[in-house]
């Protein structure tokens, strides 16, 4: 196994420049927006059963991941108990490849301020070897019985929730065409506050050259109208968020999202408050803006 570790060192390297080109755009500012316990803990679940909260801004759902974790923590035990010498060293060598990949990061964003990447789909190459010491637990000579019961209920629970969750409403990605067709065309300069990971959907979708903007940019915005898109119904937006004069001027459902707009009278622009506005209450574990029809002041 170790002399093939030189082909995944030459691939890294390769692929070096294009990481160091995401990492300048601050794309991953909002990783660090959420505690490195929970991202811990929501990659866990992510694991043991997929995406259930973070692809669609809800809470990670915990209960439908007991059954997996159980079995697969009971598989790695079978294979402490019963195991043979050689099954163990091919399990203990996928499983120091696993901790390997997850240390890694977990080191770095504890190490250098501004680098911290840990994240349930930024881990997932350790999902495969963990994956792998697993197999060997269900596949031992001298526990096959209870191999096979573990490796039984391990395919059964996967097909029954992969059938569940194409078919449950709730677990489907939001409608961001939806939202595209409320917003419409600009009519003047503004901003748009949702979802960080939906930002880049909506981009799509409204093909009227909108930008994502970061506080970090330095850069100050003026603008006529502020919208809003929240995971369902939200409260109002304080106004100390806004500034004076924005008065609302539409709120309605657009799928399962919901638009609330906020517009200046007349033709007057103001000065977007990009740090508050992104306090506001949508639903989402993080906010980001979308500017169109607009240059830096």
């Amino acid at each position: 196994m170790a002399r093939g570790l030189w082909i995944v060192a030459a691939a890294g390297l390769l692929l070096a420049p294009l990481a160091i080109h995401q990492v300048s755009l601050g794309h991953a500012e909002w990783i660090g927006d959420h505690s490195l316990g929970h991202r811990l803990w929501a990659a866990g679940i992510s694991f043991a059963l997929g995406e259930t909260g973070g692809v669609i801004a809800r809470p990670e759902r915990l209960l439908p991941a007991v059954a997996p974790l159980a079995a697969m923590l009971a598989a790695l035990g079978l294979l402490a108990a019963r195991g043979e010498r050689r099954e163990r060293r091919a399990a203990g060598r996928m499983l120091a490849v696993a901790a390997a990949t997850v240390v890694a990061p977990l080191a770095l964003a504890l190490l250098v301020p501004g680098r911290d990447y840990v994240l349930a789909r930024n881990l997932l190459p350790a999902l495969v070897p963990l994956l792998a010491a697993v197999a060997v637990g269900v596949t031992l000579r001298r526990g096959r019985r209870a191999g096979t019961l573990l490796a039984a209920v391990l395919v059964a629970y996967s097909l029954g929730f992969a059938v569940w969750a194409s078919a449950s409403s709730s677990l489907q990605r939001p409608d961001w065409e939806s939202v595209a067709a409320k917003l419409g065309e600009p009519r003047a300069p503004r901003a748009m506050v949702t979802w960080t990971l939906g930002e880049a959907s909506l981009r799509y979708y409204l093909s009227t050259g909108s930008f994502q903007v970061q506080p970090t940019d330095g850069f100050a915005w003026y603008v006529h109208e502020v919208d809003f898109v929240s995971a369902g119904p939200a409260p109002p937006v304080p106004a100390r968020l806004l500034g004076p004069r924005f008065a609302q001027i539409g709120y309605g459902p657009a799928g399962r999202l919901w638009v609330r707009r906020y517009a200046l009278p007349g033709p007057e622009l103001a000065h977007l408050r990009l740090r508050t506005v992104r306090d506001a209450e949508l639903g989402f574990r993080s906010n980001g803006v979308l500017l169109d029809g607009i240059g830096p002041g």
